[in-house]
């Protein structure tokens, strides 16, 4: 079992600096959700933020869920 952190519990305005304190802390994965608010009501972060996050943490593993 592998737990994830997920980064949509972190408050947008705060995201570099959460996810600077999730690496720092160790942790090798981020959980994404991808919601359009078609499928589902909410909106949470847009696709193009997953090259962003990539380019900016490349050691990280990103699990995409939608």
């Amino acid at each position: 079992m592998i737990n994830t952190a997920s980064i949509a519990n972190i408050p947008f305005m705060e995201l570099r600096e959460g996810l600077d304190k999730l690496v720092k802390g160790g942790t090798k994965f981020f959980h994404i959700d991808l919601m359009d608010g078609h499928y589902v009501p909410n909106l949470c972060f847009p696709i193009g933020i997953i090259r962003e996050l990539k380019d900016a943490y490349p050691q990280i593993y990103m699990i995409v869920s939608y």
